[in-house]
């Protein structure tokens, strides 16, 4: 309660659940790895071809986003090491704002037996705990994104589970506004290891 102040809505408590059967169900096999996608997505084609090989993935990387909510050219700010994945893409660790929303991901065995033991109770959705810092998943799966990403909503549109006048859904509008225009003065107050800025963009 202290970390989400509300209770979660149907909407909210459904997609949860959809991941956790996921997760549960990857752990059955014995794959080292699970690509996690909504069914509402456009996808690159060059997802086929990095997931051919995952080669390029650090040992000591558990959880990849690949989709994000911040449209192309909307600005973030991340930490400035990066991680080298070919010519086309790096792994990125964003910062502000919040890295939420779960169109698609990548995550590892340990990741997905955390999660799991994790979600006895629902304390906030299922984006905020793996995504979100303000929550113990993610500080100790530290969550990396694709960049350029490779998945993007369809039509533009942002899913609406969860919103409702007042209440934050996963539509992030304007809190990423509100952010956007005090950038250069949160920008400073960031130590130097999180100072770059970055652009949203996404691969077709």
């Amino acid at each position: 309660r202290i970390l989400f102040e509300r209770d979660l809505l149907p909407g909210e408590i459904g997609c949860y659940l959809s991941h956790l059967k996921c997760l549960k169900a990857f752990l059955k096999t014995d794959a080292e790895w699970a690509l996690i996608l909504e069914d509402d997505v456009k996808i690159s084609k060059d997802l086929s071809v990095l997931l051919h090989n995952i080669c390029w993935i650090p040992k000591n990387v558990s959880l990849i986003q690949l989709s994000s909510l911040l449209k192309s050219g909307e600005t973030f700010f991340m930490e400035k090491k990066t991680i080298t994945v070919n010519e086309n893409y790096k792994l990125i660790h964003i910062i502000r704002p919040k890295p939420v929303g779960t169109q698609g991901y990548l995550i590892n065995r340990k990741a997905a037996m955390d999660f799991i033991s994790l979600s006895s109770k629902l304390k906030a959705p299922v984006d905020e705990i793996l995504f979100s810092t303000d929550f113990s998943f993610a500080r100790k799966h530290k969550n990396y994104t694709l960049y350029p990403c490779l998945i993007s909503p369809c039509d533009d549109e942002i899913s609406t589970i969860g919103e409702n006048e007042g209440v934050r859904g996963y539509q992030e509008k304007r809190m990423i506004s509100k952010f956007l225009k005090f950038n250069l003065k949160m920008k400073n107050s960031f130590n130097k290891k999180f100072s770059v800025r970055g652009e949203m963009s996404f691969m077709d």
